[in-house]
């Protein structure tokens, strides 16, 4: 059984043809009128006035972060654990990395601690919406200081259509996506976007994506060539009249693996068992992870670790103040999460066999 199996995805091959054609037509690849509309759609699909479609999740978050002017020593707070990309976007604007341990129940970042963290020299906060769940924007605003200003910029790589379900979302003064084919809306290929509800952040958004200019041949900013081309914005028009449904079925599966797996005592999902959730990824806790993940492989039921190292952990940052340095229930998870298959058109008779087969295993426990 694949993680994912994007065989449900099949039924809108022909019309990403059809559009794919015309777009070949008109030999309009970058920034043509379907990466307009798809923008103009996904702010309103996520409550926001405005949206800037870049070249991946990654560049949406570089470029948020650029646009706040960002000094050397200023210093920005992600959680510990969450994907590298998150991390790397802060590292590749030369500002100052702090990590903030998570909570262990909602594997999201620990609020009180991050109110310890906050410093004269932090100039921005990135909550992660983790694995599809919502981080609380409004208690992260309420702990920080009414005379100094902080920009949040939300990280929902993981959270497409979360502000159906959660009013505490997308309320930052950024908010990025990641497009990637596997997230709950993907392209065919790489592609991120960045919403705001600020004209001025707008404007200055579209430009230092595009070089620097809005008109061609003038460039009025220093900028980067981190655009959305205009297929996968066709393909995006497309996925995202689905994208409702889809979560409704992700929510569905979910409720049901809550069910019997809340029963499991080995088990720890009670960061599952909530309405603010669009589970991108069903994740559950046991000291038994290996084994389990070994067991599962053998009955022929991919899993993957999401994820195996904290951002304290990597090479990468070997020359980080963070590096090596201990984030205790970060760690933790790391080293007991496993994300079991979870997408919109999985069988029954799939979510069963994952069930019974976890079951199984921890029988003889």
């Amino acid at each position: 059984m694949k993680f994912i199996d994007f065989k449900y995805q099949k039924k809108l091959n022909s019309k990403h043809i059809k559009n794919i054609n015309k777009i070949l037509n008109k030999n309009n690849f970058i920034l043509g009128n379907e990466v307009h509309n798809f923008e103009k759609k996904f702010a309103k699909f996520s409550g926001s006035k405005y949206a800037v479609g870049t070249s991946s999740g990654t560049d949406a978050l570089f470029l948020a972060l650029k646009i706040i002017n960002l000094k050397k020593d200023d210093e920005v707070i992600i959680p510990a654990h969450t994907f590298i990309a998150t991390a790397l976007s802060a590292y590749y604007t030369k500002c100052k990395i702090v990590l903030c341990d998570i909570d262990p129940n909602t594997l999201l970042i620990d609020i009180d601690k991050l109110q310890k963290l906050i410093s004269k020299k932090t100039k921005a906060i990135i909550p992660v919406h983790l694995y599809g769940r919502a981080a609380d924007i409004i208690k992260i605003k309420k702990i920080i200081p009414k005379k100094k200003k902080i920009f949040i910029i939300e990280d929902a790589s993981q959270a497409h259509g979360l502000n159906y379900y959660s009013k505490k979302v997308f309320i930052g003064d950024f908010t990025i996506f990641s497009l990637y084919p596997a997230k709950n809306l993907g392209a065919n290929g790489d592609a991120g976007i960045i919403i705001t509800n600020k004209k001025n952040d707008y404007i200055k958004l579209k430009m230092i994506r595009n070089w620097g200019s809005i008109t061609k041949y003038e460039h009025k900013l220093i900028g980067y060539n981190m655009r959305m081309d205009t297929i996968q914005a066709a393909i995006l028009l497309e996925k995202l009249k689905k994208l409702k449904y889809w979560n409704k079925q992700r929510k569905k599966i979910a409720k049901f693996y809550n069910l019997e797996l809340n029963k499991i005592k080995y088990l720890k999902i009670n960061h599952n068992l909530i309405n603010d959730h669009v589970y991108h990824l069903y994740v559950i806790i046991t000291k038994f992870r290996n084994k389990l993940q070994t067991y599962l492989n053998k009955k022929k039921i991919d899993t993957i670790i999401h994820y195996p190292k904290t951002i304290n952990k990597h090479l990468s940052f070997k020359n980080e103040s963070f590096y090596k340095k201990k984030y205790k229930i970060s760690e933790e998870i790391a080293n007991s999460c496993l994300s079991i298959p979870i997408y919109p058109e999985m069988k029954i008779k799939d979510q069963k066999k994952v069930l019974r087969e976890i079951k199984n295993f921890f029988k003889f426990k």
